[in-house]
């Protein structure tokens, strides 16, 4: 069973970007990875980097193709607030910004 499974890399690929996603711990990702249910941790940057340049080569065709896109940006700004705030136990605050690439399908 400690083996990997070629024919589920994209489930094991797809599992680790949602556990990396989910905040999990890098021990239960090495635990999972040794079940051939997720990949090791280290390789969720390749995984977000492959991810990444395939989204980018289709923005560069399409520039090329003469076709148009927005850009759209969200942020969310939050604060976790802690029960009884301790020297060891602090308030945190929260960033994140998702981005989008919006193709027109108008056809001119």
């Amino acid at each position: 069973m400690f083996k990997r499974f070629h024919e589920l890399s994209r489930v094991q690929r797809l599992n680790t970007v949602l556990l990396y996603g989910g905040n999990a711990s890098k021990e239960l990702m090495e635990r999972l990875n040794r079940y051939g249910i997720s990949m090791v941790p280290t390789m969720k940057y390749k995984i977000q980097e492959n991810i990444g340049s395939h989204f980018l080569d289709l923005a560069v065709q399409m520039v090329k193709e003469g076709k148009t896109f927005v850009l759209v940006l969200d942020n969310i700004d939050w604060e976790l607030k802690v029960h009884d705030m301790r020297s060891d136990k602090q308030n945190k605050s929260v960033h994140a910004v998702a981005t989008t690439a919006v193709a027109s399908c108008l056809i001119a």
